[in-house]
């Protein structure tokens, strides 16, 4: 799922690595558990062991997420894992809704949240500016931006391209408004919503 998440399926190359004594390159995601690992987002244990099957722990869930968004750093700073990636996941809004303490199992259910969370975040991104180099997000650049080319919008829909709730024309064939934006409706039947509340 992180590998989808980041949107880097493309990227993931079945070379052949023997690092992890549990993931042959038969296994069915050992591409994108090499690719995760040469990222640092989830790495193996000390013994040379990924444990691809056992059940994901929010401290293992939480480090990946941050890594993904580039607050690695920042959560070593903090004290590192997992009591560092922990604080930096409180801090930007990546728990929220999921109620669980470090060593606890997540459900499936669970696991999406924190990635709908992470789609939302902002990402610490290398800015070269002043002559120098500094690292900051940058408004409405998340990872679901970064990733997918893609904005969360949220608001009333005030316009399709049949009517409009306002004295301004209708949306283009295909679109819809909400808010003040225009947004492609792409397969969804959100031109249906007319005068609703949507995200």
């Amino acid at each position: 799922l992180a590998v989808r998440t980041m949107n880097k399926l493309n990227e993931v190359l079945a070379v052949s690595n023997d690092k992890f004594s549990d993931v042959s390159m038969e296994d069915e995601y050992a591409a994108e558990i090499y690719y995760l690992d040469s990222l640092d987002v989830m790495i193996g244990d000390d013994k040379g062991e990924f444990h691809p099957y056992d059940k994901l722990l929010m401290k293992d869930a939480v480090k990946a997420i941050v890594t993904m968004l580039n607050f690695g750093v920042q959560a070593k700073n903090r004290g590192g894992y997992p009591t560092g990636y922990m604080n930096t996941a409180s801090s930007l809004g990546l728990t929220k809704g999921v109620n669980k303490n470090q060593n606890e199992a997540l459900t499936a259910d669970e696991a999406m949240i924190l990635l709908a969370n992470a789609l939302n975040t902002e990402m610490l991104q290398q800015v070269f500016e002043n002559g120098g180099v500094s690292f900051k997000t940058i408004d409405g650049e998340t990872l679901l931006y970064k990733a997918f080319n893609c904005v969360k919008g949220e608001g009333i829909v005030t316009a399709n391209d049949k009517t409009t709730l306002e004295i301004a024309t209708k949306s283009a064939e295909g679109s819809v408004t909400i808010g003040d934006f225009l947004f492609d409706k792409g397969n969804t039947d959100i031109d249906e919503m007319l005068g609703y509340y949507v995200e």
